[in-house]
């Protein structure tokens, strides 16, 4: 076969259709585009149509690694699939030069409808400059995805938990969704720094954030040492989230690690929570060792928890 990268790509459309060609395709049109970028892209379209895309924007994320500004020069000369294309282009250079990423969508944004080319850029500005990241979710407006608002809002949360909650609420376009990314704001902080996220939930006074901190601390937690994280919610028993985390964290863990629910069964004051637990013990238990269910239950005590285990199993 000849060492010229257009040769080789036509020898390969000449190829039957399948899985290897596709292969190849991807491989030759990128080696092509590497050292010849418009006449590649010139003859673009004899890549099969429903092939041209994935074949495409591999090499198009290829070159953008390699020569960022003729990435950029070829993008100016696209057509069809503009937005899918600079995503692939913009997504890459967004990780050395995000400014420059960014300022071509914004001056392009006429042709980005569905926002795919911001959603290709903010994750990456969100871990270089949150600060950039929230203005071009905001700028984005209802084209802007919960799911790129929740990234924007969690990473700045590492930095600054009080802005990062402030986010969540502020960039929502719906109650529920707010609920959601602060939900995945929590999530973010208890990763990133347990320590941190706790001290921030002692000076936490809006009930949502505080119930769904305590979730995601109290779920880390249990991680390592089911009985620690227990013994950590207790704290937080005034709460008005605590009987549902309380229960959420129990029933976490009651087919992974039923023995260990099983052993913190006793120290659960609440009557009502206590049942709940066993009750989901009966449930998920047996299904992971039969035998040790029927010794627990066997062991366990006359009273109102046996009672409610027996009487559902009725």
């Amino acid at each position: 076969m000849s060492a010229d990268p257009a040769s080789r790509f036509a020898a390969v459309l000449a190829q039957p259709e399948g899985e290897a060609r596709l292969t190849a395709l991807r491989r030759t049109f990128a080696q092509w585009l590497l050292t010849a970028p418009m006449d590649a892209m010139n003859a673009a379209d004899g890549i099969p149509l429903d092939q041209r895309e994935a074949v495409i924007t591999v090499a198009l994320a290829k070159l953008a690694e390699q020569q960022p500004t003729t990435a950029l020069d070829v993008l100016g000369r696209v057509n069809e699939n503009y937005a899918t294309y600079a995503a692939a282009v913009l997504g890459v250079i967004a990780n050395t030069d995000p400014r420059r990423a960014l300022d071509w969508a914004t001056l392009n944004a006429d042709r980005d409808p569905r926002g795919e080319m911001m959603r290709a850029i903010v994750p990456v500005l969100a871990r270089s400059n949150p600060e950039i990241a929230v203005r071009a979710v905001a700028a984005m407006a209802d084209r802007a995805p919960a799911s790129l608002i929740q990234q924007v809002a969690a990473e700045y949360a590492t930095r600054d938990p009080q802005q990062g909650y402030a986010l969540a609420r502020s960039l929502a376009r719906s109650p529920t969704a707010a609920d959601e990314i602060v939900n995945s704001v929590s999530a973010a902080l208890a990763a990133h720094d347990i320590d941190r996220a706790a001290s921030f939930l002692k000076g936490a006074a809006d009930p949502g954030i505080r119930a769904s901190l305590i979730r995601e601390i109290a779920n880390r937690k249990s991680e390592a040492d089911l009985h620690e994280a227990w013994t950590w919610l207790s704290q937080y028993s005034a709460d008005a989230s605590y009987p549902e985390n309380a229960r959420n964290l129990l029933y976490r863990w009651t087919y992974l690690r039923p023995e260990e629910v099983a052993s913190v069964l006793d120290t659960v004051t609440d009557s009502e929570i206590r049942v709940a637990v066993a009750r989901e013990l009966a449930e998920q238990w047996p299904r992971r060792d039969n035998g040790a269910y029927h010794a627990w239950l066997g062991a366990l005590p006359a009273g109102p928890v046996k009672s409610a285990i027996l009487s559902a199993a009725q």
